[in-house]
């Protein structure tokens, strides 16, 4: 028994020595066939309204950005945000995909580390005793016994199962940006299809108020028109004013009912069932985001500026994976059980066997093929940083076109509202003098017709004024307070 135990001992500080030797191999000898990665630059202005200078990526799209869409105080909104946060299709599938990359990095990670696996068998066999391999000694039966626990290590001298794993890493984390960008995006065409909706419902109402109207210039144009005081031709007009206005009511009711499906969707309903409640858009909105002077640094926050940037990362760790195929590859290998012919003697010291070894391999000759992998490999850095920098340009040009619609529909409120406000006056004054009989009910219908087409111009400024607000919170990558 002390053999037996003194000789275990002794073995396993073989075993201990032989691999701190190979991890002390491994750690020293240990190095990367990528290229030395710098962030792309691109030469942007310092502000959208500034002088030149470069500015490199420092992605920041995983900063906090709170929930823009409160600065817009509407009830509506805040519910219909966070049901498409639970129950968007789109956006489900999205984040799957992105758990999918993660758990991808964890696999080429683990090629990092050795990998072990334990066996166990027993197996009966019967020999033929006319074969000539027949020991009479022996009799016909043998019994084989084994346990084992076998090991078995790539040495990553050359980086190449490193550089697989940061290629691996920065892919996931671009699919994160891609999935960012996604969420944002869909989040601000929630906003905008609701507004749209709203602003419908103000132009719904106006038009139903202009009908009553209508319908009792019609009534009266007709009785005038069987009293003889009345043109063939004067009541046609009215006629024609009341179809249209029919016309523009159903359009109004379908225009609704289609944005309504389209909402529902977005936030993962059912469209048959799905009802967004009537409520006119209140005009005008306030600038949701404040900031006078936008630095060119807040596209770090874009998600899909930072996603291109990982991918131009991914790529120059995937020319160090291309190169390291011309390097030779170490693998290291162990093996530790027991194996007897009977089960009795399975667990003595003489049933104890093992093995260790170390083997290494190049490929010589492949006909080119690695050297069109790392041409490939370059190729691909080359088209991610002209495909970063566009993605920069992009960014650079919406928030540019999101800022000057926004200046510009900032004026237009001002104007609409003034104009609203002018025919609003004009449909009252209207009224009041058919009240007491100084016009009759065609001038009152053409005064509410004025103030229809007001209010149209004033919701449709205002749609446009909160998308150019959106889109530009977007754009800077969805945030409603300055940088």
């Amino acid at each position: 028994m002390y053999y037996h135990q003194n000789h275990v001992h002794h073995m396993s500080k073989r075993i201990l020595k032989f691999g701190r030797a190979i991890g002390a191999l491994a750690l020293s000898g240990a190095c990367s066939l990528a290229p030395h990665y710098e962030k792309p630059t691109v030469v942007v202005s310092t502000s959208f309204q500034g002088s030149t200078a470069w500015v490199s990526a420092v992605p920041a799209d995983q900063e906090p950005r709170g929930e823009w869409w409160l600065g817009f105080n509407d009830a509506g909104l805040n519910r219909l945000e966070a049901q498409f946060r639970s129950d968007n299709q789109s956006l489900k599938a999205a984040y799957a995909g992105l758990e999918s990359a993660r758990q991808q990095v964890k696999a080429v990670r683990s090629l990092l580390l050795p990998s072990i696996s334990a066996n166990v068998g027993a197996s009966r066999s019967r020999t033929s005793q006319n074969s000539p391999s027949y020991n009479a000694s022996r009799g016909p039966f043998s019994e084989d016994f084994t346990a084992n626990a076998s090991t078995s290590y790539e040495l990553d001298l050359f980086g190449r199962l490193s550089n697989s794993f940061q290629t691996a890493k920065a892919q996931a984390s671009a699919t994160e940006g891609d999935v960012r960008s996604l969420e944002l995006s869909l989040r601000v065409q929630v906003a905008i299809t609701y507004f749209s909706i709203h602003a419908l419902d103000g132009e719904g109402n106006q038009l139903n108020s202009q009908l009553q109207i209508t319908n009792k210039a019609l009534a009266q144009a007709q009785a005038l028109y069987k009293g003889g005081a009345y043109s063939k031709s004067d009541l046609d007009a009215v006629l024609t004013q009341y179809a249209t206005l029919k016309s523009q009511i159903d359009e109004n009711q379908l225009r609704r009912s289609q944005l309504e499906h389209a909402l529902a969707v977005l936030v993962g309903a059912d469209p048959s069932s799905f009802k967004e409640p009537v409520q006119s858009l209140t005009t005008p909105h306030d600038k949701v985001y404040r900031s006078q002077a936008l630095p060119t640094t807040v596209l770090q926050r874009r998600p899909d500026v930072a996603a291109a940037e990982r991918r131009v990362r991914a790529a120059n760790a995937g020319v160090g994976v291309a190169r390291a195929a011309y390097l030779p590859v170490f693998n290291l290998g162990g093996q530790f059980g027991r194996e007897s012919l009977s089960k009795s003697t399975w667990w003595n010291e003489p049933s104890l066997a093992w093995s260790g070894a170390v083997q290494g391999g190049v490929l010589l000759l492949d006909a080119g093929r690695r050297s069109a992998t790392i041409k490939s490999a370059q190729s691909n850095f080359d088209a991610q940083v002209a495909l970063y920098r566009q993605t920069v340009l992009s960014a650079i040009a919406d928030v540019e076109d999101q800022l000057t619609a926004r200046a510009a529909l900032s004026d237009e409120q001002v104007e609409a509202v003034r104009a609203l406000d002018a025919a609003r006056s004009s449909a009252k004054i209207a009224a009041a003098k058919y009240s007491v009989g100084t016009v009759t009910a065609m001038d009152v219908a053409r005064a509410e017709a004025q103030l229809s087409a007001a209010t149209m111009a004033a919701l449709d400024t205002e749609v446009r004024f909160l998308a150019a607000e959106l889109n530009l919170i977007r754009a800077i990558g969805g945030t409603a307070s300055s940088p």
